[in-house]
């Protein structure tokens, strides 16, 4: 499916898409800085081990992604905020090698992952940029793969508590 995608840019449209989901925030450019070891998709994980190498703590929030002409669409997605409170990280490398940036917007409402059960997926949120009943179709098919796979036992959300919910908010 992201091979299909681009990093959204920040178009009117796009700021519309992102204020329907956190009115109070704008979306942010973020240069992608990937370290050894991270991997597309798994910037949760990613952001942690930083977090217990160096302090810090993970910002919750969407990543934006963008098929022109045919949907935008927020992927759940965490980066690196630095304890000295320089500017925020992106350590995960887009699984399209050509993006360098990624559209990232903060959401701090959004603060809970669980890293017990790793499986669960948040279902992403999109928007149709055509009238055409395909793209309908294909989402509720995703909405629905989702639900099976968060179905499976063993892969229940639950919220984080204490200090591990402290890292998940600005």
């Amino acid at each position: 499916m992201l091979m299909l995608t681009r990093t959204a840019s920040l178009t009117p449209r796009t700021e519309e898409f992102c204020a329907r989901i956190r009115p109070d925030i704008k979306p942010l450019s973020m240069a992608i800085r990937p370290e050894r070891g991270c991997e597309p998709n798994e910037c949760f994980s990613s952001v942690q081990k930083r977090v217990l190498r160096d302090g810090g703590r993970i910002q919750c929030g969407w990543s934006i992604w963008e098929w022109p002409g045919v949907y935008l669409e927020a992927e759940y997605h965490a980066v690196y905020a630095p304890p000295d409170g320089s500017p925020w990280i992106d350590l995960s490398p887009s699984p399209i090698p050509e993006i360098t940036h990624r559209l990232f917007l903060p959401d701090d409402a959004i603060a809970e992952y669980d890293f017990a059960n790793e499986g669960v997926r948040r279902e992403n949120i999109r928007e149709a940029l055509a009238d055409d009943a395909r793209i309908q179709r294909f989402f509720r098919i995703v909405e629905q793969k989702n639900a099976i796979l968060n179905s499976i036992p063993g892969f229940d959300e639950t919220s984080l508590k204490g200090q591990q919910r402290s890292n998940c908010n600005a």
